[in-house]
């Protein structure tokens, strides 16, 4: 695993503080394009949503004339058997396998490399997949000009904060209001873990993920991962949100491990 440093990690978390606070697919996705600059720089970027009839419903460029995006959908992503369709290589959910990321000089030459990528000065791709569950999924394109190749530091970000981006997407249709009843009750059940508990009370009293990594003797990249899954059980998306999620969960007793757990 790679290492990351403390900049790093704070440029991790004020991405995630700025995407959620999107609401709507659209929204929500330009903002991750927007902001995920900051964490992985690039020269173009397309975003395609998809809805459940496997239809785009939305396209999203930057960098990229209409005609290269046009000429790829009608015409180059169905050359070659498919060879490359962003749409049906599944490879494009896991950001951090390497065959997410493509060098293009690595490609013998053939009409895609001579006629599409190499007119737009394209020398790296990355890309990855979001599902949305209520309407499809969006997939995300990035494409460097100028820069080196996505370096491996980039790719390890890129993983620790994906499963977050998934759980906002998912969330992104939900109202504060309806997605922070629980139970007062403090037998209820929250099928929170051990450990996702510790962390739950720890962020209630205003403890930053990085001070919890410290106090609990973890990595940042699991403490990330078990908010990420706190947000999921909770059925929250943002910051906002979770906290209001907590006060409802832990409100009725002076004692909040007398919950159970599974």
């Amino acid at each position: 695993m790679i290492q990351l440093n403390q900049v790093q990690w704070l440029k991790i978390n004020d991405f995630l503080l700025s995407i959620e606070k999107s609401w709507g697919p659209k929204e929500f996705c330009m903002q991750v394009m927007d902001q995920i600059y900051t964490l992985m720089p690039y020269d173009k970027a397309r975003i395609y949503i998809i809805n459940n009839n496997e239809q785009i419903s939305h396209e999203i460029l930057f960098g990229v004339e209409k005609r290269w995006s046009e000429s790829y959908l009608t015409y180059y992503s169905k050359i070659e058997n498919n060879r490359y369709s962003i749409f049906i290589n599944r490879k494009y959910q896991r950001p951090e396998i390497q065959g997410s990321v493509t060098d293009w000089s690595n490609f013998k030459i053939d009409e895609f490399i001579s006629s599409y990528i190499e007119p737009q000065g394209i020398k790296h791709s990355l890309g990855f997949a979001l599902d949305g569950d209520a309407f499809g999924r969006c997939i995300f394109c990035f494409d460097r000009t100028s820069y080196s190749r996505f370096q491996d530091q980039e790719i390890e970000i890129l993983s620790i904060v994906h499963p977050h981006i998934q759980n906002l997407l998912r969330n992104s249709f939900v109202t504060l209001l309806s997605s922070t009843h629980f139970d007062k009750n403090p037998e209820v059940k929250i099928s929170l873990t051990k450990r996702e508990h510790e962390i739950a009370e720890l962020l209630f009293k205003g403890v930053t993920p990085s001070d919890i990594s410290t106090k609990l003797c973890i990595s940042q990249t699991t403490t990330y991962k078990h908010i990420a899954n706190i947000h999921t059980k909770l059925n929250v998306s943002n910051r906002q949100g979770l906290i209001l999620a907590l006060y409802s969960y832990f409100q009725g007793s002076t004692n909040p491990n007398q919950h159970k757990l599974f």
